[in-house]
Formats: structure tokens, C-alpha cells, sequence
């Protein structure tokens, strides 16, 4: 029942996490960005200004001046902070792992001992893992994506519904798959 459980939630916070793919914006002008359009052609953009119907941007590729209207963008990223947090966390589980793998191995090997500074050694290159870390995780830019609602793009709803009874249970999906809303 435990594990059923588990499932269930797991679904309802990934229905909602695919219900949130479709957002507004928060501003109306972007320094820099990617642009994929209908047929599948990805551009990198700067200067991107979003307009009541359409796009307009300077094209880095081609150097020029561009419009395109929402029915022809399938979606639009920026750039919106980085990856610190989940940098520091990654570098910090490396280095404990390391560290608790080279703690074993002189553990079940008697020829092998500790130096009175052990701990203090650990911690440091824990802590050096967790700034290397967090270094990688502030250079990596983490990208903020607005889907438009043109044909390619579109939203996916699971509904669990649990059937219990005293001599059974059943676990079904409801699945429906719908257009996604014009960004405005």
C-alpha cells in the first residue's frame, strides 16, 4: 500500500509539472535568447522584444533585424539565473562518496591506518568538492523556456483514479491531450 501510494503522488506532481509547461512572460524585453520555430529551426537571438502578436529580434547568425509572429515560434528561451545550488550539491554527494569509499577500503585493510587529521582532511575536500561544484553549477546558465500555442506544441493531463474495494484494487489513468494557449 506503501508503494502505491508513493505512485500515486508521483503522478499527481508530474500532472502538474506537465500543466506548467505553457506560462506568461514576465517582461516584454530580452537581452539574449533562442528562438525554435514551427520547422524545427533553432535561432540565437539578442535584443528580443515581444510584441502583442509577434517577436521582433536581432538574429545573431544572420546579423539582421527579424519578426515573427507567435503561430510561427514553437517556443522561446532565456536565460535566468544558473545551476549554483545544484553545483554545490552534486560536488558536496561526490566528495562524500569519495571520501566514505576511501574511509572503507583503509577500514577492511589492516596494513592500512588513519592519520590523526583524517577528519579534518575529509571535510576539506568535501568542502573543495562543494566549491568546485557550486564554480561549474554559477558558469552553467539555467534556461527558462515559454512554449507558444501554435500546432506543434500541446499539454498532457494524467489523472490516477484508485479503485478499492475489499477483495481488489485497481489503479487507472485518465490521459487527455489538449492544445496549449497563446502566450501573451
Amino acid at each position: 500500500m506503501k508503494k502505491l501510494t508513493y505512485f500515486t503522488l508521483f503522478l499527481l506532481c508530474l500532472s502538474g509539472e506537465i500543466f506548467s509547461q505553457t506560462t506568461t512572460f514576465k517582461k516584454n524585453e530580452y537581452p539574449l535568447g533562442k528562438i525554435m520555430l514551427s520547422d524545427f529551426k533553432k535561432i540565437d537571438v539578442s535584443n528580443v522584444i515581444i510584441g502583442k502578436d509577434s517577436a521582433y529580434y536581432y538574429n545573431t547568425s544572420t546579423g539582421k533585424n527579424q519578426t515573427n509572429s507567435f503561430s510561427d515560434i514553437n517556443y522561446f528561451r532565456v536565460p535566468e539565473g544558473n545551476h549554483v545550488n545544484a553545483g554545490v550539491g552534486i560536488g558536496a554527494l561526490t566528495s562524500v562518496v569519495i571520501v566514505l569509499t576511501a574511509v572503507s577500503k583503509v577500514s577492511s585493510n589492516p596494513n592500512l591506518q588513519f592519520k590523526d587529521n583524517a577528519i579534518e582532511t575529509s571535510m576539506i575536500f568535501i568542502a573543495a568538492g562543494a566549491g568546485l561544484g557550486g564554480l561549474l553549477g554559477a558558469i552553467t546558465p539555467r534556461w527558462k523556456t515559454y512554449y507558444f500555442g501554435n500546432q506543434k506544441t500541446g499539454s498532457l493531463r494524467l489523472l490516477p483514479k484508485l479503485n478499492i474495494s475489499p477483495n481488489s484494487f485497481g489503479l487507472g489513468i485518465n490521459c487527455s491531450i489538449s492544445s496549449a494557449k497563446v502566450v501573451k
